[in-house]
């Protein structure tokens, strides 16, 4: 039996990733990807790498979780949320804003021609801002604001 502290771990990093339990590897590594590109020491010249500690940690749980079966692990009664969520529909507008920025940027998403262009990186990133601040300024209090005042501080790094 999996101890209750290490089906909440799991539960957060759903939560802080964005996903649901029914994600894909292919979604587990495409949302680490954008948090790491978001948080990273080395890029955004922050010295406090707690962010990139609880993110890799989160990708490595979640990685371990998905192969032993994620729901099996969670059971059906630990709810997470789903796309009906109207809390988790904003906060993946926002996410995903912020995940075609960073591809794009990186060379790695549909605008080919947007690569190394901070300026346009920027005003993406603006607009994924102010998706998450709607998130808090609109909305009640609910488990996704927490993650989303996470993500508008991590996004002024790049555009101050």
């Amino acid at each position: 039996m999996m101890e209750n502290s290490l089906k909440g771990k799991i539960y957060r990093y759903l939560n802080l990733f964005g996903l649901r339990k029914s994600f894909s590897i292919e979604e587990l590594n495409s949302t680490y990807r954008t948090l790491a590109k978001l948080n990273h020491p080395d890029i955004t010249g922050d010295r406090n790498d707690e962010r990139m500690v609880l993110i890799n940690e989160g990708y490595r749980v979640l990685k371990e979780a998905h192969h032993q079966g994620l729901g099996d692990l969670l059971g059906e009664h630990l709810e997470v949320r789903g796309e009906e969520d109207t809390f988790y529909q904003q906060y993946k507008k926002g996410f995903q804003i912020l995940q075609r920025a960073f591809d794009d940027y990186y060379g790695e998403g549909e605008d080919k021609g947007f690569e190394g262009k901070l300026d346009l990186l920027r005003e993406r990133l603006l607009n994924a801002k102010i998706e998450f601040s709607r998130l808090v300024t609109d909305m009640p209090y609910n488990q996704w604001v927490d993650d989303a005042i996470d993500k508008i501080s991590s996004i002024n790094k790049w555009i101050e």
